[in-house]
């Protein structure tokens, strides 16, 4: 499987928000990875980032998750209003890996790995967390929406830098040959050199 970049977003100023697909809906993927990395603009109070995902930005009740904060016992939370990465805020820079399937007629389903800074420096230690969710609306989403839930005014918001990036799975992987490539197949014996003007195979 080739993973492919559909979109990326970096704030080049601070907001609550890091959407993907919301100005230009990208195409529906049955495998996607979406990767973001969550910088606190460090006006606020300790810990100002909670990050949602939200597929197509839909809210409601339609989404459960199980989840576990350094290796501690699974939390499980049903009927939530979107996709949350750990159990408490995090305080300051915190990246985040989703695998998502999203197959029509069935539940989406995403396993997610999130890393938070906690303090700068080697004498703190980060802290991890891993989440299974699914999400029991549509499937085949096109856009993808990360919004901080911790406030909804300025003091609250991520800092410039922050990204989200969706990537597919769903590419086939094409390999581009120099003129003149030569391939020998070693079970006959024969040789073969490579037109790129004809995108032909001729035999030597």
């Amino acid at each position: 499987m080739v993973w492919a970049k559909m979109e990326t977003n970096t704030l080049t100023s601070t907001s609550l928000d890091i959407n993907l697909g919301a100005t230009t809906p990208f195409t529906a993927k049955k495998f996607t990875q979406h990767l973001f990395h969550g910088i606190d603009d460090g006006t606020g109070s300790s810990g100002d980032c909670v990050t949602r995902t939200r597929p197509d930005n839909t809210g409601g009740t339609a989404y459960a998750h199980r989840v576990s904060e350094d290796g501690s016992a699974d939390s499980t939370f049903t009927s939530q209003d979107g996709i949350y990465h750990a159990l408490n805020v995090a305080t300051d820079d915190h990246f985040i890996i989703d695998y998502i399937c999203g197959i029509t007629g069935e539940e989406l389903l995403q396993i997610g790995f999130f890393i938070d800074a906690v303090a700068s420096g080697a004498t703190s230690a980060p802290t991890r967390a891993e989440i299974v969710n699914k999400y029991t609306g549509t499937p085949e989403f096109t856009s993808l929406y990360n919004n901080n839930t911790r406030g909804t005014t300025i003091g609250y918001e991520f800092d410039v830098g922050s990204n989200a990036t969706i990537l597919t799975g769903d590419e086939t992987e094409i390999a581009t040959l120099q003129d003149g490539t030569i391939f020998e197949e070693t079970d006959t014996n024969k040789a073969y050199i490579w037109s790129s003007s004809s995108q032909t195979w001729t035999q030597l």
